[in-house]
């Protein structure tokens, strides 16, 4: 479990997500506490039930839209890679604290004066507390649910038929030349059986393959972007993972990482090949697809 807790968090705060959130979580507080009425409370509320259902609602609202397009975005912005599903999690056990502290500031106005002064203080806050945790711990226990199954699949081995080619096509091979700048000199044989990725470095591109299980570096006078247009016209099975780098789909062994980016494996002898944040989508609907 602590282990899973210092994972990077899978979870990827789409604008879409950040509003299903918003949404989501103080509708099923509504349902919940309208439908079920828990914890004897409804029986002694001063207000319509419904209206003491729509109360505690807003409230959750508020704090949920504040931490999703708040201090939880620029957090895991922020932090990146060490933003972990550990802080994740405090942070919305934290936002679930605050609901509590405001359920607990306004549950004189909703339930019965007789009811609201037979308590202490200490007694009162304890039970707005338990009350709020109680509707919380569903949602939470679902959200760390899928980010524990959305980090098992970011870091899976890739087998050959999982990432994005059909079985029946592997054993298809596709040669590209790449010239050297204007020249046809120098020029270099690409094969998609052994490459496997291609990084930038300033006016020239480093190209890395793999044959016989050895690892050969070659180097050609071109752009990425030019290179990029050489591979589409070949459908090349490539895809541009980060400004600086494209990679040959069919080659990654297992990749890792959250909604900042990911790091993809080529071999222990090469260095890890990123994955930006804004070509996350591409990368995972091309590998899982």
């Amino acid at each position: 479990m602590l282990k899973i807790l210092k994972s990077p968090s899978p979870t990827q705060y789409t604008l879409q997500l950040r509003w299903l959130l918003s949404i989501g979580i103080p509708l099923f507080v509504f349902v919940f506490l309208a439908v079920f009425r828990p914890f004897e409370l409804y029986e002694k509320v001063s207000i319509h039930p419904i209206a003491a259902s729509v109360c505690f609602a807003f409230i959750a609202f508020i704090y949920v839209f504040i931490m999703v397009f708040g201090w939880l975005k620029y957090l895991s912005n922020r932090l990146g890679d060490k933003w972990t599903i550990g802080y994740e999690l405090c942070a919305i056990l934290l936002t679930v604290t605050f609901i509590g502290i405001t359920n607990h500031l306004i549950m004189k106005f909703i339930v019965s004066p007789e009811i609201y002064l037979s308590h202490s203080a200490s007694k009162a806050f304890f039970l707005s507390m338990r009350m709020t945790y109680s509707v919380a711990i569903l949602p939470v226990a679902l959200h760390l649910f899928i980010s524990v199954n959305h980090l098992n699949l970011r870091k899976k081995t890739l087998h050959p038929n999982q990432n994005g080619f059909q079985e029946e096509n592997l054993s298809e091979s596709i040669n590209v030349i790449v010239e050297n700048g204007q020249s046809k000199e120098n020029s270099i044989e690409l094969n998609s059986d052994t490459f496997l990725y291609a990084k930038a470095a300033g006016n020239y591109v480093e190209f890395y393959s793999k044959e016989n299980g050895i690892i050969q570096k070659d180097m050609q006078r071109i752009t990425l972007a030019k290179l990029e247009t050489i591979f589409l016209n070949k459908a090349f099975p490539t895809l541009k993972t980060h400004r600086g780098y494209i990679i040959n789909t069919k080659k990654v062994l297992s990749y890792e990482g959250n909604s900042q980016g990911y790091l993809l494996n080529f071999g222990d002898k090469l260095e890890k090949v990123p994955v930006s944040r804004k070509q996350i989508s591409d990368f995972d609907r091309v590998m899982n697809r």
